[in-house]
């Protein structure tokens, strides 16, 4: 997904949690690890919520489909609430975004051009190419 629409998809996930009757507690970004090793590029969030257990089921169980995005849950704890017949969900999910390869500079541009033009013309000084009709 595209990072500009990483807040579409966070509002689809929010209104979601409204239609299953949940009660959001918490919603944070959280920080990211730097790894240079890592191809992907994600980004990871905080959420909890609330609610009773046939809704906070269908929830987590339909979560990753709830868009096009690539998403997944890291972490998932579910426990009792002080009021009868209520769950907590706290989880740890990513959705992970379009990775961004560096453009090339002008002059690594010029440079590439360069030897390409130069092994072109190499190869055809060498070779002689003959088309029979």
């Amino acid at each position: 997904v595209e990072t500009q629409n990483l807040d579409m998809i966070q509002t689809g996930i929010l209104n979601n949690l409204a239609k299953n009757n949940l009660l959001l507690d918490k919603f944070s970004e959280k920080t990211s690890k730097s790894n240079k090793k890592e191809k992907s590029s994600f980004k990871e969030y905080d959420l909890s919520f609330t609610g009773n257990w046939e809704n906070v089921i269908n929830t987590v169980v339909n979560f990753t489909n709830q868009s096009d995005a690539l998403m997944s849950i890291q972490e998932l704890e579910l426990s009792n609430t002080d009021e009868t017949g209520k769950v907590k969900a706290n989880m740890v999910y990513r959705i992970y975004t379009k990775f961004k390869c560096q453009q090339k500079t002008d002059i690594e541009n010029a440079a590439a051009h360069k030897y390409i033009s130069r092994s072109l013309s190499f190869m055809c000084s060498r070779y002689s190419i003959f088309f029979i009709f």
